[in-house]
């Protein structure tokens, strides 16, 4: 559980097997009374009913939303969050999971489902009565996109080794290798990105506009910054990096180019990422999903598949290098133009 402007965030995943936050999970079952019963241990009340949390096991169902259940177990996972942190009383967004594969199916049902009201919900741990104030967060138009964008990027992927691969042995070899090596210098961008998705999430949520902007103007320059050094670093190291991976000079002289091409691309890759985050933050993640597609698989994987007969793994690395610079760039127009930050300003100050 997060806090953010004195609002609890609280995730809860709605398993077949059993109910997970952040720091519980029991097992997805309840046992229903209509007077109080003689244990009181993980008890719920709501509208006038008693409900033992974690009693038996619910039996398998694909659809969640035929009856109460899920709605008590969630209701249950999120009291349980907050008498961890002894609290009595709080407003709560709710970000609820499901399956990827029930997600575009069921979204839609699942959400209808949880926003169900209730003037009160009493959840009793020994003598002690927590009041819960509960507000659904609308997750789901963040969550997709930005599933659909581990798609989109592990598609590529595959793609991409399918046009190295008629270059040989050596060119799938000394790809691998290059693909790992370059990984040291975008995680610390990745690192970077998850900072401004918090930075910017909280300034969106306290409603301050230019403040949202400069921590994604700074955490941007941050990244551009480490990976351009890491990139440079690169660069110089590349045959030694490659080096502590094989033995085979061909493949280490073959991955040592692909590295030398790539850390041109590191500082707008970086931008790429960072922005990304800083996106995530203040919820737009529709375009830049939409924009990181078209730039892989209309810039990257064409371009790929046009060079790699004619230069080999350089050309597919060539291709990378330019997509990145591309990408970097899109991403670097639509951050200065403002329309990821939806904030307007009033007379009266932010809304």
């Amino acid at each position: 559980m997060k806090t953010i402007n004195n609002i609890k965030i609280i995730g809860v995943d709605a398993g077949y097997g059993n109910m997970k936050t952040a720091n519980f999970c029991f097992r997805t079952g309840l046992t229903a009374y209509d007077t109080e019963p003689l244990f009181t241990k993980n008890m719920l009340v709501y509208e006038g009913h008693y409900y033992l949390i974690g009693e038996g096991h619910k039996t398998y169902t694909a659809e969640k939303t035929l009856d109460e259940d899920y709605y008590i177990l969630t209701l249950a996972a999120i009291a349980m969050e907050l008498n961890r942190e002894r609290l009595t009383e709080a407003d709560v967004y709710l970000s609820a999971g499901l399956p990827l594969s029930w997600v575009l199916e069921q979204k839609d049902a699942y959400l209808a489902y949880l926003l169900k009201k209730s003037p009160s919900l009493h959840l009793r741990a020994g003598e002690k009565m927590h009041e819960i104030k509960l507000t659904i967060k609308k997750a789901f138009r963040i969550a997709i996109p930005s599933a659909i964008e581990s798609l989109i990027m592990g598609g590529a992927q595959v793609v991409q080794t399918t046009i190295v691969a008629p270059l040989g042995t050596v060119s799938i070899a000394a790809n691998s290798f290059a693909v790992t090596a370059e990984s040291l210098c975008y995680m610390p961008g990745y690192g970077i990105a998850d900072a401004a998705t918090t930075l910017v999430g909280q300034s969106v949520g306290a409603r301050q506009k230019e403040l949202a902007k400069s921590f994604g103007r700074i955490t941007m320059m941050m990244g551009m910054l480490v990976m351009g050094t890491t990139g440079i670093l690169m660069y110089i190291l590349a045959p030694q990096i490659i080096g502590i991976m094989t033995p085979v000079a061909e493949v280490r002289d073959l991955g040592a180019m692909a590295l030398r091409i790539e850390a041109f691309a590191e500082p707008m890759f970086a931008a790429s990422i960072v922005a990304y985050g800083v996106f995530v933050g203040a919820a737009d993640t529709i375009i830049p999903c939409t924009m990181n597609f078209l730039s892989i698989w209309g810039v990257r994987l064409t371009l790929a598949a046009l060079l790699a007969p004619i230069y080999g793994l350089r050309g597919v690395w060539i291709a990378m290098c330019v997509e990145l610079c591309f990408r970097g760039l899109i991403f670097l127009v639509r951050f200065e133009r403002g329309r990821w930050l939806k904030i307007k300003q009033t007379t009266h100050g932010y809304n």
